[in-house]
């Protein structure tokens, strides 16, 4: 069912308004060359350039003709990345969207190789080419596909299309699942950074939804979104706990009775839902519990 399911996506558009005509269009007979060609043409584009509509067109174009083609994938989601930079925010989600529906092109190649592989060895040197695929990829990811999706969530405008099919895991693999959950930790730390203790109070981990998508729906890198989660809610639980008066994102200056204590228990939910426990990762998880007896231990200074 998977297989069928995949086959299926390889002639999806993932933006309303592209002729049927392009989707059928052939795969060029040298795809990168064409796939190289069309990203140039991206990253020659000048702000408010005439030429982005044709780029985008031809890019989704591109895309649904090569949907076997793991190098014509990944250029056309380079150039999406390039186009962007010429987009507002929603068409920059769009174009997120675009780009983890490429990726799910490139993990159906792998699918695809692991059934012709035949031998150990010609398996471990298509791991090996895997490996440097995904770092390939990771940039994409890391730069573009996680800010983006925070920044979305934060204005309200969560898109369907940066989940899987039938809201399934936006990855098959789990390196990429760990790319985008490390990517969104680090720009969720900023986040934390750029706003002092005691200047602001966060009631909940800022894009935490796309934290829990991905915990839910990617089993293979659960673990570790669990571990994020509650590192963020311990730093958010210790945020309140210290700093009793500082103000709500919203501006409102009493942050709710108890929220110190409400992080604190959520963050050791997180812990104890780890089914396994990397070395080291118990010093966090001790953390969080001496905080909880610090929280409980003078309450006269809970919010």
């Amino acid at each position: 069912m998977k297989r069928l399911i995949l086959s299926a996506l390889m002639g999806a558009s993932c933006f309303a308004g592209v002729a049927h005509a392009q989707e059928q269009s052939a795969c060029p007979q040298d795809s990168t060359a064409a796939g190289q060609a069309l990203l140039a043409r991206a990253e020659a584009l000048e702000a408010g350039g005439p030429e982005w509509t044709s780029i985008h067109d031809d890019m989704i174009a591109f895309g649904n003709a090569c949907g076997g083609d793991f190098e014509a994938q990944f250029l056309a989601a380079d150039t999406a990345w390039e186009l962007a930079d010429h987009a507002d925010a929603e068409t920059s989600y769009e174009l997120v969207s675009f780009i983890l529906h490429t990726i799910r092109r490139m993990e159906y190649v792998w699918a695809q190789q692991d059934e012709a592989v035949g031998t150990d060895a010609s398996m471990q040197a298509l791991e090996g080419r895997r490996i440097e695929q995904a770092k390939r990829i990771e940039p994409i990811i890391t730069f573009f596909v996680a800010p983006t999706v925070l920044r979305a969530i934060g204005e309200g405008r969560y898109f369907t299309g940066f989940d899987g099919p039938g809201e399934t895991c936006p990855y098959q693999s789990g390196f990429l699942v760990q790319f985008e959950a490390r990517a969104l930790f680090d720009n969720i730390s900023g986040l934390l950074a750029q706003n002092p203790p005691d200047t602001m109070t966060f009631p909940f981990i800022p894009g935490d939804y796309r934290l829990m998508v991905l915990e839910e729906r990617c089993p293979s890198a659960a673990d570790e979104i669990r571990m994020i989660r509650g590192y963020l809610l311990t730093s958010l639980a210790e945020r309140a706990f210290e700093n009793p008066n500082a103000p709500m994102p919203d501006g409102s200056s009493q942050p709710p009775a108890g929220l110190a204590a409400t992080l604190i228990d959520e963050a050791l939910n997180a812990f104890n839902a780890v089914e396994t426990m990397q070395p080291g990762n118990e010093d966090l998880v001790g953390e969080a519990v001496a905080l909880k007896a610090r929280i409980e231990d003078a309450p006269e200074r809970l919010p």
